[in-house]
């Protein structure tokens, strides 16, 4: 029998993201080759999203240079969050008083490129422009073929390219996608630097669920805002979102988020952003030389602020795995079961979360988009069509 070459290394990972680059992390520092392919040539926009002090603790173990007294540029501390949820008047939770300190508010941008910049420290090849072309399984390795038709080998792969599961889907597993949910961002900028509070904001309305939070910014800078508008595919609000005047009508009958808006003189810039915010996960997790991280393997719903935590925390999981079944390849399937388990396990109980949160908004029960996610109310209007938004 022919002996195979050794692979080009020991893993590719598809996708720079939170994801695959803890993924990555783990592994270079474990010693293993390790080849990230991004398919973006820099990080895309510059939204803020938010982190949970717990989630904040999870980032600081793969960017230790958070735990230092300045923060760096793209990040700042996230105090806790006002929030219009369950009844009219705003409610505020401190982080201040929790047992793990304050969370984070990020630039995603910056965040993507720290963490591509760790992995690279550690020994990982990152390349940035890069996508897969072709992927096939020979004997106990992948024949991998990059968009510049460059082949390389690895005897593992991993899935890290977010909600599309772009690898999943070219070897043929299914997603199963849950619920409609679609996010319509727009940015709004002051040159009033005042708006620094530290609070996300959250708010309720009958076709779905409002954000916004201040991006980081070196201090005396201007403001800059991002809002973003949670509804359903194909309903009449996400329609009317897709333009930044439909969208900024529909914040005229917020209370929570035109009070932010208007308070600090800010004005929209740029246009609206679209992109699918539901919850979903592949129907096949792990294969043989084959495993998925982070929205590739699991999204949700970004109300329950898990989506960044969770990419971390099963970049980790995963790194964990392949370095155990790299050295011991005989109970690698075993390994890969296990990881699958304990993605099965999380999926289970943030179903349990997901309802619970839900469920506390009650003010429009029995309309389409709260009917989705309060199972078992009767619908008090018809269901819209659902078409492309």
């Amino acid at each position: 029998m022919q002996t195979m070459p050794n692979p080009d290394y020991d893993v590719l990972i598809a996708g720079g993201g939170p994801a695959g680059a803890a993924t990555a992390i783990g592994l270079a520092q474990a010693g293993h080759t390790v080849l990230v392919i991004e398919r973006r040539r820099q990080p895309g926009k510059a939204w803020g999203e938010t982190l949970s002090p717990m989630a904040s603790q999870t980032l600081r173990r793969f960017l230790p240079e958070l735990s230092r007294a300045a923060l760096p540029e793209w990040a700042a501390p996230a105090r806790g969050h006002l929030s219009v949820w369950g009844a009219p008047q705003a409610g505020l939770q401190d982080a201040f008083f929790g047992p793990y300190g304050l969370g984070l508010c990020v630039n995603r941008a910056g965040l993507d490129r720290a963490l591509q910049d760790a992995a690279r420290a550690q020994g990982a090849d990152v390349h940035t422009g890069k996508v897969v072309n072709q992927l096939c399984r020979v004997g106990n390795q992948w024949q991998v073929t990059l968009n510049d038709q460059s082949e390389v080998t690895a005897a593992y792969v991993v899935d890290a390219t977010g909600r599309a599961g772009a690898l999943g889907r070219y070897l043929g597993y299914l997603r199963e996608e849950t619920d409609p949910l679609f996010a319509h961002s727009l940015g709004f900028v002051t040159q009033n630097p005042t708006d620094r509070d530290g609070y996300t904001r959250v708010e309720a309305c009958s076709y779905g669920w409002w954000y916004s939070s201040c991006l980081p910014g070196a201090p005396g800078a201007r403001s800059t805002r991002a809002v973003v508008l949670h509804a359903d595919r194909g309903s009449s609000a996400a329609r009317q979102g897709v333009t930044s005047e439909g969208l900024i009508a529909l914040l005229g009958e917020t209370t929570l988020m035109r009070e932010t808006l208007v308070a600090h003189r800010y004005g929209p810039t740029g246009k609206v952003a679209g992109a699918p915010a539901g919850q979903g996960r592949a129907s096949l997790r792990t294969a043989a030389g084959f495993l998925t991280v982070g929205d590739a393997a699991q999204a949700y719903d970004p109300l329950s602020s898990q989506g960044i935590e969770r990419a971390l925390i099963t970049g980790g999981m995963a790194a964990h795995t392949l370095q155990y079944a790299l050295l011991n390849p005989d109970i690698a399937p075993g390994l890969m079961h296990r990881y699958d388990m304990e993605l099965t396990r999380h999926w289970a109980d943030y179903q349990g979360q997901h309802a619970r949160i839900y469920a506390q908004e009650r003010r429009w029960a029995g309309y389409p988009f709260w009917t989705r996610r309060h199972v078992s109310e009767p619908k008090l209007q018809p269901e819209i069509a659902t078409d492309a938004t």
